[in-house]
């Protein structure tokens, strides 16, 4: 397995496979056993080697790995209190049926047609994730992005994917086979998951 350094205080606790088993239910596709591996390791931290180039010839930042947990899961103390969601935890706030499944512009430019599953936040600029709302819309994502049951990793932008969301709801009321331009929102990172892992680097 790829060492990528991670800040162990920053790790979450053990994933909640019920959780899991339940974002593959919804989602209707099953995550990658290397993804499942890594989450059970490393689950929800913060990498050291945060840095990878897409095929835009940009390079991105990880913050921060999302976490498989909900509000019925049993958390490692002691407690994280959300600074948005007063008495909820903040690690429920990182994890990925949050993203997919709470109400917020993030949750709804997600859904296409169940093709995207968010897998960790991206740094805006000098922020860290940890700084913002994941669900309002305002962090680009690490998403699998699903094409039959193969998934490969890209980046999903947030502000773009709002705009794409914008014209498929209105083509909709004219066409009910309107089709989402998935290219218009998303940058192709890496074949899977692994190959992900491997582009991290600790520096720009």
């Amino acid at each position: 397995m790829v060492d990528l350094g991670y800040d162990l205080s920053s790790l979450c606790g053990p994933i909640d496979m019920r959780v899991a088993e339940f974002v593959q239910s919804y989602r209707k596709h099953r995550l990658e056993p290397a993804y499942l591996e890594h989450a059970r390791r490393y689950h929800g931290g913060v990498p050291g080697q945060q840095y990878f180039d897409a095929a835009d010839g940009k390079t991105y930042r990880v913050g921060r790995f999302l976490t498989l947990v909900d509000e019925e899961s049993v958390l490692k103390p002691p407690a994280r209190p959300s600074w948005s969601n007063p008495g909820r935890d903040i690690r429920v706030d990182w994890s990925m049926l949050t993203l997919i499944d709470e109400e917020g512009p993030s949750a709804r430019h997600l859904f296409y047609g169940e093709e995207l599953l968010p897998f960790a936040a991206l740094y805006s600029g000098p922020w860290h994730p940890d700084e913002m709302s994941l669900s309002d819309d305002n962090v680009n994502l690490l998403a699998f992005y699903y094409e039959g049951e193969l998934s490969r990793v890209v980046v999903w932008l947030a502000n773009e994917a709002a705009t794409e969301f914008r014209r498929w709801e209105a083509e909709l009321r004219h066409d009910e086979e309107a089709c989402v331009r998935f290219a218009d929102f998303t940058v192709p990172v890496a074949s899977d998951f692994e190959g992900f892992l491997r582009l991290l680097r600790a520096e720009p």
